[in-house]
């Protein structure tokens, strides 16, 4: 049996969760499974989603009025990360309603047909003087933000 601990806020733990599944046995990390859409490779070993994939992502379901406006955020900031809470104060979203947000978004991507575990569709980076995370999106979901005309 495997037991993973996890420490941080709540608002990391809930960025963490979606990325985590037990398999009835103890807590695992999922491996990663092959896909025709080939992720973008990151220099740890990490990916991020293809464009097929990241439009299946937005198509899946009607985004909110928030998520679209996170998405629209953080494409005009590109290529400058934005802090966590520069978008909680876009959104007018207290860190608990933040951290619902991107939990929706981790079940978004984790349930859509095709994702493969292990690929990412923000890309985010702990800010240990601002205490919080910083988001970007990568080039392969801008495009398909683009190519579905949501900005």
């Amino acid at each position: 049996m495997r037991i993973v601990l996890l420490e941080g806020t709540p608002e990391e733990i809930s960025q963490v969760l979606p990325l985590i599944k037990t398999d009835g046995g103890g807590v695992v990390g999922g491996a990663p499974a092959s896909t025709k859409a080939a992720p973008q490779p990151l220099a740890n070993g990490a990916a991020y989603v293809s464009v097929p994939i990241a439009r299946r992502i937005l198509n899946r379901r009607s985004l909110s009025a928030e998520q679209v406006k996170l998405l629209k955020a953080l494409h005009e900031a590109a290529p400058k990360p934005v802090l966590a809470t520069e978008l909680q104060n876009i959104l007018k979203y207290s860190a608990a309603q933040f951290a619902g947000l991107m939990g929706a978004f981790g079940r978004r991507v984790s349930h859509t047909e095709g994702h493969v575990e292990g690929t990412w569709f923000f890309d985010q980076e702990w800010d240990y003087a601002h205490n919080c995370y910083r988001y970007t999106l990568p080039e392969s979901v801008r495009e398909a933000l683009q190519s579905e005309g949501l900005v």
